[in-house]
């Protein structure tokens, strides 16, 4: 009888075992799978907000082209003695403007901060256009039209930088 009892010990203590052992396993298997499902949860998150900057970026572009676009027209009218429409300009740069706010949402500081200056320098490139032609179209001497042109010229020449700025901003925060 007492193998008996041995084995009948034996085995309840193997039984005992084998389920502790799969319900160590399981736990862990289940903590696995969870930790795995945050991480790609996690990667997918990451990968959603990359995909959003990255068009708010693109958009930013596009604006931008479109308002110096309209600026180049606007120019070319001015210089041929034309006095232009404005509205496009305007909607342009209320668009571009648009655009830098949505940054806000999404965007690393870096690339708020370069969005921030360059809206700033295009403001201060638009109100330089908008003297400029203001001195062409009311009939000014032309050595005010001049000075105009050439304070125009200097601020847009800071657009160039701060553009540049934050095209270097969006691509350190995406590359």
């Amino acid at each position: 009888m007492d193998q008996g009892w041995a084995a009948v010990i034996a085995g309840v203590t193997g039984l005992v075992g084998a389920v502790s052992g799969a319900a160590v396993g399981g736990a862990a298997a289940v903590r696995g799978a969870r930790s795995a499902a945050q991480t790609a949860a996690q990667e997918q998150h990451q990968q959603w907000v990359r995909q959003e900057r990255r068009l708010a970026y693109g958009q930013v572009l596009a604006a931008y082209t479109a308002y110096t676009a309209a600026v180049d027209e606007e120019q070319r009218l001015l210089s041929r003695g034309t006095t232009p429409e404005v509205e496009a300009r305007l909607s342009t740069l209320h668009g571009l403007r648009a655009s830098c706010a949505s940054l806000m949402l999404l965007a690393p500081s870096r690339v708020q901060d370069a969005s921030l200056r360059l809206q700033q320098a295009i403001g201060r490139f638009d109100e330089a256009h908008a003297d400029y032609g203001a001195a062409v179209c009311s009939g000014m001497a032309a050595e005010e039209i001049a000075e105009a042109r050439a304070v125009m010229a200097a601020v847009r020449d800071t657009i160039a930088d701060t553009y540049f700025d934050f095209q270097e901003a969006c691509q350190g925060d995406l590359l």
